[in-house]
């Protein structure tokens, strides 16, 4: 499967932030992601690796400001 971020974000009825078009080529955990997976963040104690994990997305819920990624 090959999707970018825009498509994605359309298709889940969210809101991409950032490059819309970055194709994402896989899923994996927030510290497993690289460039080409998005990833996402649904226990508060994972919020912490936002800033460094290396995926090329991040699903968070709407309330979720994180910070240094867009």
């Amino acid at each position: 499967m090959e999707k970018t971020l825009g498509q994605l974000a359309e298709f889940l009825g969210g809101v991409a932030v950032g490059d819309t078009a970055a194709v994402i080529t896989g899923v994996k955990g927030i510290e497993e992601a690289g460039a080409g997976d998005i990833t996402f963040v649904a226990n508060p104690k994972y919020m912490k690796f936002l800033e460094t994990t290396a995926a090329s997305a991040v699903i968070v819920a709407p309330d979720v400001q994180p910070q240094g990624k867009s």
